[in-house]
């Protein structure tokens, strides 16, 4: 089982992101401009090195949501269908939802 590109990808980021604080803190840096220097030169190396893993998160993510939308919509056209059945079957009456006005 290969493990979750979002997952991949969040952990590189987070790594890369530790790496870079150790380098400027042996450097000197302390404090919140060493957090500040590291968060901007981690997301800037990341671009560059983490595009392939960016690339493969990005792609799962569009396709857990298209499956999602598929199944809601295969949900919803279910759910239309029995309606529609129901509506056939009473047509004297309203829909099984609906209040009766008493």
């Amino acid at each position: 089982m290969r493990p979750s590109p979002v997952l991949v990808y969040s952990t590189s980021r987070i790594l890369l992101f530790v790496a870079t604080t150790g380098v400027f803190w042996l450097v000197g840096f302390r404090g919140l401009l060493l957090l500040a220097v590291a968060l901007l030169v981690s997301g800037l190396l990341s671009f560059v090195l983490l595009s392939g893993q960016r690339d493969a998160m990005s792609a799962a993510v569009v396709q857990t949501g298209s499956r999602l939308k598929r199944r809601l919509d295969d949900r919803t056209t279910a759910e239309d269908s029995d309606d529609e059945d129901w509506r056939a079957e009473h047509p004297s009456e309203g829909a099984p939802d609906e209040p009766t006005g008493t």
